[in-house]
This record gives C-alpha cells, sequence and structure tokens, in this order.
C-alpha cells in the first residue's frame, strides 16, 4: 500500500505542468538517441521491437535459472510460509531486498525499450493501474509459472489495442450503442474475477493440460 501511494503521488506531481516534463501531455522526440538522429519513428520502433524481444528471451531465462536455483527455493518458501524460513536462520530482508531490486533493475529496461517505441510517454504510465495490470496479465497468463506472465501480458495488451483502437466493432442497440473503448477495462475486470473463480490455473492450465501424458 505504501509503495502505490508513492507511485500515485509521483504520478500527481508529474501531471503538474509546472514540474519540468510537460505535465499531461508527457515526454516526446526522439532526437537525442545516438544512432537514431535520422532515423524516422518506424525505424526506431521496429529496432527497439527487436531489442525488447531479445531482452525478453534473455530476462526469461535468466529467471528461469533463478527459479531452479536454491536462490529461488528459498523466495518461493518465503512466499509460503516466511516466518518458518525465518525460523531456519535465513534473513528473509536480504532475500526481499535482493526481488525488489531485481524487479526495479527489469522495471527500468522495460521503460528505456517502450519509449523509443510508443514515441511519448506520459505520467499516466506510471499510474497505480500499471501494477493492477501486472496482477492481471499474471492471473490470465497462469499463476507459478514464467511463461503464464509472458502470455497474459501478450493476450491482454493485444486485446487492449484492439478494443481500443478501434478494431472492435460498436454494437449499436438501439437506444445505446456500445463504444468497446469505454467497457474495455469492464471487460478486463470481468474475465479477472471470471478466471479467478473458475480457471485458477489460467491459459498456462491449457498448456499443461495439453502437454500432460496420460
Amino acid at each position: 500500500i505504501l509503495t502505490q501511494a508513492m507511485t500515485l503521488a509521483l504520478a500527481l506531481y508529474l501531471f503538474q505542468n509546472d514540474s519540468g516534463l510537460r505535465g499531461n501531455n508527457g515526454l516526446s522526440g526522439l532526437q537525442n538517441i545516438p544512432g537514431f538522429a535520422e532515423s524516422g519513428q518506424d525505424v526506431v520502433s521496429i529496432v527497439f521491437f527487436l531489442a525488447s524481444a531479445l531482452a525478453l528471451a534473455l530476462g526469461y531465462l535468466f529467471f528461469a535459472w533463478i527459479t531452479d536455483s536454491k536462490l529461488g527455493s528459498v523466495i518461493q518458501a518465503i512466499r509460503d510460509d516466511e516466518s518458518r524460513v525465518r525460523f531456519l536462520g535465513y534473513h528473509v530482508e536480504s532475500y526481499k531486498l535482493f526481488v525488489f531490486t531485481i524487479t526495479a533493475i527489469v522495471a527500468g529496461i522495460a521503460g528505456a525499450l517502450y519509449y523509443p517505441q510508443a514515441g511519448i510517454i506520459n505520467p499516466a504510465e506510471i499510474a497505480p493501474i500499471a501494477s493492477i495490470y501486472l496482477a492481471v496479465w499474471v492471473a490470465i497468463g497462469g499463476r507459478g509459472r514464467l511463461y503464464g506472465a509472458v502470455i497474459g501480458a501478450a493476450v491482454v495488451s493485444l486485446l487492449s489495442s484492439w478494443f481500443t483502437g478501434g478494431g472492435a466493432p460498436s454494437i449499436n442497440l438501439g437506444v445505446y450503442t456500445i463504444h468497446w473503448v469505454d467497457w474495455w477495462l469492464v471487460l478486463l475486470g470481468l474475465s479477472f474475477v471470471l478466471i479467478t473463480l473458475f480457471a485458477p490455473k489460467g491459459i498456462g492450465g491449457l498448456f499443461d493440460k495439453l502437454v500432460r501424458k496420460p
């Protein structure tokens, strides 16, 4: 709760025009990226998209290595029963600090790769809703598995672009017309609740059933 409150306070501060970061308009323009001064936005987006794919692959391998190591076992034990791990003599705070630091580094790399692709970034990107999206990605993709977070992020992002970008046709009900831009967050929240209740393993659970041997 404390970190969410600090995030909200920072977002509200950056929304002010006197913060020096253009307020609600955000930052735009890629003239300062070395080597891309004369390149168009389409070229920059493709290059950094490929860089993002490479960073995702390397990050996946790195976290898979951590998960399969003794460090990963201790972290999972802290998640399941922190007091028992502390009783066994482990310094729980050090492990938590490690996880928090690694997460911050990955988030920083993701932000550095995102801005050149989008061409603009505003304070709304760091609002608390972004943290909620993380929980939704994991729930929809599948808890307890690394690829579940990747699948959830891809599926939710693609559906968000389709519903809010004009890809989904509006539904005319006579006296009322459903515009999916207004209903996207409702659909996302409903899908999160339904998956939590009826498919707690998410999309990743379907893959487990397909590859499970008799």
